[in-house]
């Protein structure tokens, strides 16, 4: 709501006033919500360099709130559970020191990519049994038609075998460096 013009809260007070179940007043102040959410994809404000997460469960969790944070979500608890079914069935780490988690989620306000870049490396199950020292998550609505999500994580997998852009993304200091990296990576 910080975001928003005194102009526009009152016409959601207005609206609200007139809603009659609690239910309908949330469901308006989600669309209020999305529609005040930056659309795109990713931007700077979804990338973290130098994340002191020290485990899977902490770096999981500090990308949610980034999310939640840019009000890209609307329940940071479920979605971060919705995170946790996928990890389960399989590790999203995919090896040279990145996990790429996932989920489709109702909770979900806004399609989004957020990226930690971790100072330490971190265990992650990863198919190639090393530490993850960069995460990709990608959320995507619940509502959301189609496999949106696994087209993303093949385009990014693509890239990573790329051994010359993995090693400069993975040495990006700056996140509108990082940012670039990965925006260059779903162009495919």
């Amino acid at each position: 709501l910080r975001e928003c013009r005194s102009k526009d809260c009152r016409k959601l007070l207005d609206a609200v006033l007139q809603r009659e179940s609690p239910q309908e007043v949330e469901t308006m102040l989600k669309e209020f919500l999305a529609r005040a959410t930056d659309h795109s994809l990713v931007n700077r404000d979804l990338v973290r360099i130098d994340s002191v997460s020290r485990s899977k469960e902490e770096a999981l969790r500090e990308l949610v709130n980034i999310l939640h944070l840019a009000g890209r979500v609307d329940d940071a608890d479920r979605v971060e559970d919705a995170i946790w079914q996928r990890e389960e069935a399989y590790s999203t780490g995919v090896g040279f020191g990145v996990a790429i988690p996932h989920c489709k989620s109702a909770n979900v306000l806004a399609n989004s990519i957020a990226v930690l870049k971790l100072r330490h490396g971190i265990e992650w199950n990863s198919l190639d049994n090393q530490p993850v020292e960069l995460v990709i998550l990608i959320v995507i609505k619940g509502d959301k038609a189609g496999e949106e999500h696994l087209k993303m994580i093949a385009s990014l997998s693509r890239k990573l075998m790329d051994e010359e852009f993995r090693r400069t993304m993975m040495s990006a200091n700056e996140e509108t460096a990082l940012l670039g990296f990965v925006k260059s990576a779903l162009k495919q």
